[in-house]
């Protein structure tokens, strides 16, 4: 971010979510994730309703999944695959 402006560009915000993502990728393992609500004071809008979703490793990299389970959030999760369908598991 530019010292002259105190407002973000949208390269600052692509660069912090890429960064982002690179520390996740570091922490977690692969097929392990956590649940992250959706709080309306964090200006995210997913459009959809989605008010959980479970951000995971795969395959050295991050994705965002909608969650509608009852696991509270930041709970740490594994992926299991049982029958062709991701699962979510404590």
């Amino acid at each position: 971010m530019s010292e002259k402006s105190q407002e973000l560009s949208s390269q600052d915000l692509l660069n912090a979510s890429i960064l982002f993502s690179q520390a996740l990728n570091l922490i977690l393992t692969d097929k392990q994730g956590i649940i992250v609500y959706i709080k309306p004071e964090t200006g995210v809008d997913l459009q959809d309703g989605t008010e959980k979703v479970v951000i995971f490793k795969l395959e050295n990299s991050i994705h965002v999944q909608k969650y509608e389970g009852d696991i509270p959030e930041g709970t740490v999760v594994n992926l299991s695959e049982p029958d062709n369908e991701d699962q979510v598991s404590e």
